[in-house]
Formats: C-alpha cells, sequence, structure tokens
C-alpha cells in the first residue's frame, strides 16, 4: 500500500520490516534505511510515533535528528502522559506531516 500513499513521494528511503527482515528498535533495522540512503546516520532525519521505543533508538543508531510526530498519537487516543514521554525522546515535535518540512527549512535543510 506505501506505493499509493500521498506520504510516499516525500521520503528518500523506507523499510518495512516485511521486506528487510528487522523491526524497530533493532539496531539492524535502522542500518538497513541507513545503507539505503547512502549518507551518514547524523545526515538523517528519524520521523516517528514513539512507538515500540523508536525514538531512542534512533537516536542510539545516530540519527542527527529525531522527531515525534505527536498529533498522530494523540488522534489515535494514546494517554496524555505517555505521548509527552515519547515527546521528551525526540529532538523536535511535529503535529501533521505538513509540519515536517517547514521543520526542516527552519533548521537550515532542504
Amino acid at each position: 500500500m506505501w506505493p499509493g500513499s500521498p506520504l510516499a513521494r516525500h521520503f528518500t528511503a523506507t523499510s518495512f520490516s516485511c521486506h528487510s527482515g528487522h523491526a524497530k528498535p533493532e539496531a539492524e533495522a535502522y542500518r538497513h534505511v541507513l545503507d539505503q540512503l547512502g549518507v551518514p546516520a547524523n545526515a538523517a532525519v528519524f520521523v516517528g510515533d514513539g512507538d515500540s521505543g523508536e525514538l531512542v533508538a534512533a537516536r542510539a543508531a545516530g540519527f542527527g535528528l529525531t522527531i515525534f510526530m505527536r498529533g498522530f498519537r494523540a488522534e489515535q487516543g494514546v494517554d496524555k502522559e505517555e505521548v509527552e514521554a515519547r515527546a521528551r525522546q525526540a529532538d523536535a515535535i511535529i503535529d501533521r506531516i505538513e509540519d515536517l518540512f517547514p521543520l526542516l527549512r527552519d533548521r537550515g535543510g532542504s
């Protein structure tokens, strides 16, 4: 379903556990996508909803920026304290995917 998603065109690389055989928060899952990008980890951005410890693991994998999709989790009815705990694990927070690109521009990215 991913290729038909309106989000797909915005991403340089993706990694799905059904294809790679590795799932977050396994370190190999992050290495797999970094290999696809062909860039050092510190030049990559990880965006996620914080489930399964993925933000902490992305930071441990060396991603240069970790971003929490707070709005997605809040819409799913996740407890407010849990949402706040996940937010503390990230370098930045966005509520909608449309907020990602202005955030990256403000931080000097393209």
